[in-house]
Order: C-alpha cells, then structure tokens, then sequence
C-alpha cells in the first residue's frame, strides 16, 4: 500500500471512529433540511465551490442542503447570519477565508471573525496566478519587477475590488519588492481581466480557474502561482519561490463553519461527512475541473490559518494605510 493510500484509509478510519463515537442524539443530525449559506453572487468561485460540497454532502447527510446567497459587504452578510443563527446544525455557512483574514481590516463587521464562527472543515484551496498579455515584452517575475523599478507607478495592476485577495497579492507583491505600482480596483474580477486584456492594467493576480481559460487560449502568459507547488493546472509555470521569491504563499481557502458554540457532536458528524465527500470520485473531479485544490483540512488547522492570515494581512494593510 503506498503512502498516499495509507493516508487516505487512516483518514476513514478516523472518520468511521468519530461517527461511531457519536451520542445517540447527535446520530439523528441532521434532522431536516440544512440551509448553506454564502456571501457570494450565484456563478462566482465560491458559490461554484458551496453547491459542488452541497451536493456531495447530500449523499452522506441523508437531507437536501439549501444553498441560500446572501451578497454583500465583502461576504459580510452572510457571516453575519450565521453568527446569529442558533447552533443546531441546520444553518451553516461556506467561507472564503478574506472576508475573516481580509475585510475585517477594512470595514466594520458585526461579528468578531475570530471568535463568532465554529470552525469544522476546510475542504478546498484556490491560488492565484499572476498573468499578464500574450503579447507582452514580460517573460518572468523578475521582469515585472524591473519593469516595475524602471517605470515607478506605471505597472498597473487590477483586481476585483478594495480588499480583495488579488489587490493584496498585488500589494504584496509592490511591498516585498520595494516598488510604486497602481491599482485599478474593478467591480469584479471578470470586468479586470477585460481591462488586462483591453491594456488598461500591465498584469494581475486571478484564480486558477479564470486564469486557465485564458492561458489556453493564449490570451496572457503565466508568471507563476501563489502556492507552496507547481500546480495541476499550470504545472509549468513556476511558484512564487521558485521564480525568486520565497514565503509568497496567497491563497484563498473555502471552508464550512457553524454558528458559535456549535456541539463537537455536530463538528464530528459533519467533518466526517466532509471527508467523506472527498474520497467520492465525481466530487473530487468537479473539483479539479473547476480549478480547485483539495486541502481537506480540520477545525484545529482551520483556526491556527485564520489567526496567522489575520494578523499577516492585518499588518500589510496598516502598512500601506489602506484602512
């Protein structure tokens, strides 16, 4: 059995154990029909990735799972709810981790990010690309940031908005690298990468599965990715470290989370569920066709990511006054 294998059967193992441990009562969960909610339009990455979960969750739970969009405010609204709700296990909530690492930075929130939420699964992981046109002289990181030294404030950037986790990369990217770059905030990442293609912008930071599209058809040229490996959609196209700079990890991790005090009876049954789903074989493929990484991490690794995100993009957005 190789290693993988054996990682694998020991996560169902754990699973079966957990579910079996469970109280009598906590066993009945869910009773009727789960409410998923989401900060997100219907179509974007986020909702793509809530109903793909949801719908394999379905199968494990035993009861249909509403996904109900609640847009706005950075994903706000809908934390929101769910810091409200009442912990039964009924209302539920898919994250993107800015709106607990990012946004509460730049705008106030009626809940604490980190305290109002019960952590209990992180099954996806989403990075960015940085791209810029097919036709352009820049073949490299290095060359964007020489360009970048050369020409102060002329290598625009877009992103899908103020706090956005492109606009941080991008910033990040300008920090690390001693730089004046301009960002061109857009009401969305579809209307930026018109504007990278239209010459509007010089480069951007996109998602994996928006970025792909383009590369394929050879609109833009991939620089690099945002994780700590080459990944499956781009595996010629180097890291952030590999092109020369190291601990430039971006990422943008999906999770599910319960209300505050959430049962460990509940957390359980769920997480397990969750990994569960992620040894179905139409699931993982939808996941990898629409450009998502499995993380498949648990409440302790979750909580320790929130924390230190927090305080890293916290830190960046004191620096550059953003706030």
């Amino acid at each position: 059995m190789s290693a993988l294998h054996r990682r694998r059967f020991g996560a169902w193992l754990a699973g079966l154990a957990a579910l079996a441990a469970l109280p009598t009562w906590a066993q009945d969960y869910p009773s009727r029909p789960l409410r998923l909610l989401v900060g997100y339009a219907a179509g974007g990455p986020v909702d793509i990735n809530a109903r793909l979960l949801a719908t394999a969750l379905q199968k494990e739970l035993g009861q249909p799972i509403v996904v109900d969009n609640r847009p706005g405010v950075g994903g706000s609204l809908a934390h929101d709810a769910n810091a409200k709700a009442a912990p039964d296990g009924h209302i539920l909530l898919f994250a993107a981790s800015p709106t607990q690492t990012i946004t509460p930075h730049l705008a106030k929130q009626g809940f604490d990010p980190l305290k109002d939420f019960t952590p209990i699964a992180a099954p996806t992981v989403g990075y960015n690309v940085l791209m810029v046109r097919a036709d352009s002289p820049i073949r490299s990181v290095p060359d964007l940031v020489t360009y970048a030294k050369a020409n102060p404030g002329k290598a625009a950037f877009g992103s899908a908005g103020m706090g956005a986790s492109n606009h941080l990369a991008g910033e990040l990217l300008a920090n690390r690298t001693g730089t004046q770059m301009l960002h061109v905030p857009y009401k969305g990442n579809a209307p930026a990468m018109v504007g990278l293609l239209g010459g509007e912008t010089f480069f951007q930071f996109a998602g994996t599965s928006d970025a792909s599209e383009l590369v394929r058809s050879g609109k833009v040229r991939a620089l690099a990715v945002t994780s700590p490996e080459r990944l499956r959609l781009f595996p010629d196209t180097p890291t952030m470290p590999e092109a020369g700079f190291p601990d430039f990890n971006v990422s943008v991790w999906y999770s599910l989370q319960g209300p505050p005090k959430l049962p460990a009876a509940f957390v359980n049954r769920l997480r397990a569920a969750v990994q569960a789903a992620l040894r179905d074989p139409a699931y993982l493929k939808a996941l990898a066709d629409g450009g998502f990484e499995v993380a498949n991490w648990g409440p302790e690794e979750m909580t320790a990511r929130i924390n230190t995100e927090h305080k890293q993009w916290g830190d960046l957005i004191k620096t550059l006054k953003l706030n």
